[in-house]
């Protein structure tokens, strides 16, 4: 090996992680401008203002916060011109086993265009969760709209008409985007703006079926657009919805955008002012006021659907294709990497069985790195057990997670490296090389069906790669320094793409859900063994330099045990970075006893003077689960149970006629039904809603939750596929456990828990069983 080929792969490798770091760096945020910039532009500090107005007060559904805050928003919209309704109806959507519904109250603004062709409707929710102020989810949204509402007042007007469309009830399930979706046509576009997290550019993430004129769009208004269909499709393999999901379902052109780091704060008592980012707010806000100003002056009664798209961000630009090119890409790495197997076998450099031992070894890799995430994880729950309070479901994260995400790199990289080295001297490089890219192209042939919007992260890389080397291949012998520039060059797409996705999952799943960015990283070094086995060669010299680069996986090792001991001491917990706690309080209105009860998988020291952390899971029939998980024995407070009668309709048993009311007027009513349910309507004073049965499930067939139901009550009816007597399950939850008996309230340093799935946290559940 040359001099100057040692030097070209130094060069390479330094050129590789200049370019990771310099699209990392394009996909930050952009710097917040202040209140007193360019008045026709938009600025986070003005944002900021109309966010300080609205209030750091939770605002959930059918609160007196929720009522004032809208009164707000409406005052400031007709103030500056538009014309201002609210619109008033129940929403309703299915969720799994269960339905939602909730009376809603949206705000609907509109202001007027020259000669409008189509609306463009700016979407956003006002309404929070019960014990989280929701500044980033999604009172940021609406604080951009307002601003860029007043940025575009200060230009001339629009050809198009821009919609305001402020939703009530996105929380509990998307309610205020079903009423608006059953009441409008879908005409025109959707920009839906949602926090999930808190800091980092806002990222599009979601877009509606055949949207390649909108993604064009975005790719050529958007000053630094960040997002890739890769993301959406990680995004549609979770639960989470927003209200885009509706209006996607309903039939509406448009895009979905938030910003994906910070999610340890996400739906928690500090999702506060002083945590917002206030670069994140102006990412939003830019790519909000330049995508309305673009749709605003196209004629979208004519929208080119062009077929879906392939697409992803890098340094600033956005890369798209044809979706239908992902198998013959995908298709043509697996041939190039043929030709490449082909040429280094008549050369002696690998043999098949070689190349197929490579191959399952590696995919040993693939899953041990994932595996050693997890692992870091659990370590860190051991060795912090309040870390477990942060986690819902797969997904989690630590207030200050950066040295953590170090370490987590460090590791998957001392795995790749430690096992390329210990390989590479049984089964020679260039074999290693060929499985470690047949497995990248695989990634690219088994997702091009199912997941094509991810197909590029594993087709598109491999291509490139194997290009390099049979560039590598051809002028190697005659000119060994630009056969290294050709690897590196084919190379460098792959990682940066692959690198840049696992990033953005790691900042979207957290430190808890550390092994799904692991599993994108696995790729990345793949392509890095690729590149590393093509320039290496079998000759004893080549082996001695490989076997001193064993500094490479222990380096990387050091550097994880050191940054994780370095997280461990300065991500600590308490009244500036409170834990989440769980505690909830439970009536059987039928035995009149009361218990308290925790989700969380170990109860605080202050949640333990309530419960008993020995305890057993118990059945309780009123809850939102079957089990819930630590209970201990409660005085029963005073607290007057559902009002419930149940009749069969015209003497049928399967025609049940159940009239509801909240004689406490709690903020949601919850009914059961241990049958399965064909067909349910919900009738109020105003209104009589058909309602799509929910999933069934084992113990409880059909579950419907009524949030901010009317005061006077509501008819439910019920037609039920089997026959036999019923069992009803009513329960009435309020959230708050202030003036509950013996109830003292948290300790500084613990904040309400932020789950919602389950039994929600700071609940009063008062329940009844009948069998009619």
């Amino acid at each position: 090996m040359t001099r100057q080929t040692n030097s070209r792969r130094w060069i390479g490798a330094v050129l590789v992680v200049v370019s990771l770091t310099a699209a990392w760096f394009f996909d930050q945020p952009s710097r917040p401008m202040p209140a007193t910039g360019v008045a026709s532009e938009f600025s986070a500090g003005r944002a900021l203002e109309v966010l300080a107005d609205i209030g750091e007060d939770p605002t959930p559904i059918g609160s007196a916060e929720n009522t004032q805050v809208r009164g707000l928003l409406v005052d400031r919209l007709e103030t500056m011109g538009l014309e201002v309704t609210v619109e008033a109806g129940v929403g309703t959507w299915k969720s799994g086993s269960a339905v939602e519904v909730g009376q809603v109250n949206n705000v609907v603004a509109r202001l007027r265009g020259t000669d409008s062709t189509g609306p463009v409707i700016l979407v956003a929710h006002y309404d929070t969760v019960p014990h989280s102020p929701g500044i980033s989810d999604d009172k940021a949204s609406v604080a951009a709209i307002l601003e860029t509402v007043r940025a575009l007042t200060e230009s001339p007007p629009l050809r198009n008409d821009v919609v305001i469309l402020l939703t009530d009830g996105e929380e509990p399930g998307l309610l205020g985007a079903d009423l608006f979706a059953r009441e409008m046509d879908p005409d025109g576009v959707i920009l839906n703006w949602e926090g999930y997290g808190n800091r980092g550019s806002s990222v599009m993430f979601q877009t509606s079926e055949n949207a390649q004129d909108l993604i064009g769009a975005w790719a050529t208004s958007a000053p630094n657009p960040v997002g890739s269909s890769a993301f959406t499709e990680l995004f549609l393999l979770g639960t989470n919805h927003t209200d885009f999901t509706r209006f996607k379902d309903a039939g509406f052109a448009g895009l979905d955008f938030t910003p994906v780091d910070g999610i340890v704060h996400y739906h928690s008592a500090t999702d506060n002012i002083e945590n917002l980012d206030t670069a994140a707010i102006q990412h939003h806000g830019d790519t909000m006021l330049a995508m309305t100003r673009e749709l605003g002056e196209r004629d979208l009664s004519v929208l080119d659907d062009g077929g879906e798209l392939t697409y992803f961000s890098a340094f600033g630009q956005v890369f798209s294709y044809p979706v239908w090119l992902n198998w013959p890409v995908a298709v043509a790495a697996l041939v190039a990497l043929a030709a490449i197997t082909f040429i280094a076998r008549r050369r002696g450099v690998v043999t098949f069985p070689r190349v197929l031992a490579a191959f399952g070894a590696l995919l040993i890799v693939l899953v041990v790195v994932p595996a050693a995430a997890y692992g870091l994880w659990a370590l860190l729950m051991a060795v912090r057990p309040e870390y477990s309070a942060f986690q819902m479901g797969d997904v989690g994260d630590v207030y200050h997670p950066g040295w953590y995400r170090l370490a987590l790199l460090a590791l998957s990289t001392s795995i790749i490296a430690a096992s390329y080295l210990l390989l590479r001297r049984r089964l020679g490089a260039m074999a290693l090389s060929i499985a470690a890219l047949t497995l990248v192209a695989l990634l690219g042939i088994s997702t091009a069906g199912a997941m094509p919007g991810l197909s590029y992260i594993g087709g598109l890389s491999a291509l490139l790669a194997a290009g390099g080397i049979l560039v590598h291949f051809t002028v190697g012998a005659s000119h060994p320094g630009w056969s290294v520039t050709a690897i590196t060059v084919g190379m460098l797409p792959g990682v940066i793409l692959t690198g840049l996705t696992a990033s953005m999952t790691l900042s979207a799943l957290g430190i808890a859900g550390g092994l799904g960015a692991a599993a994108i990283f696995v790729f990345t070094g793949f392509l890095g063994v690729a590149a590393v086995g093509a320039v290496g060669t079998n000759t004893d010299e080549a082996r001695s330099r490989w076997r001193g680069a064993i500094w490479v996986p222990r380096a990387a090792l050091l550097v994880a045990v050191l940054a994780t001991t370095v997280g461990l001491m300065t991500d600590t917990t308490g009244t500036e970075d409170p834990v989440p706690s769980h505690l909830a309080y439970l009536v059987d209105a039928d035995q009149g006893t009361a218990v308290w009860a925790s989700e969380d998988s170990q109860p605080s020291t202050w949640a333990s003077q309530y419960v008993d952390p020995s305890s057993d899971p118990k059945s309780w029939p009123i809850s939102y689960r079957d089990e819930t998980r630590w209970f201990g024995k409660a005085e029963t407070a005073d607290f007057p149970p559902p009002e419930v009668s149940v009749q069969a309709v015209d003497g049928n048993p399967s025609d049940l006629r159940l009239e509801i009311r909240s004689a406490r007027e709690a903020d949601v009513v919850m009914v059961r039904m241990d049958r399965p349910v064909e067909e349910a309507a919900i009738e109020t004073a105003d209104d009589t809603i058909a309602i799509a049965p929910p999933r069934s499930s084992e113990e409880w067939p059909f579950i419907l939750r009524f949030h901010n139901p009317p005061s006077e009550g509501f008819v439910l009816t019920l037609r039920l596929s089997e026959d036999g007597d019923p069992t009803v399950a009513v329960s009435d939850i309020s959230y708050g456990l202030s003036g509950i008996p013996d109830f003292t309230g948290r300790p500084h340093g613990e904040i309400t828990s932020p789950r919602r799935n389950r039994l929600p946290s700071d609940a009063v559940v008062i329940g009844k069983v009948l069998t009619p």
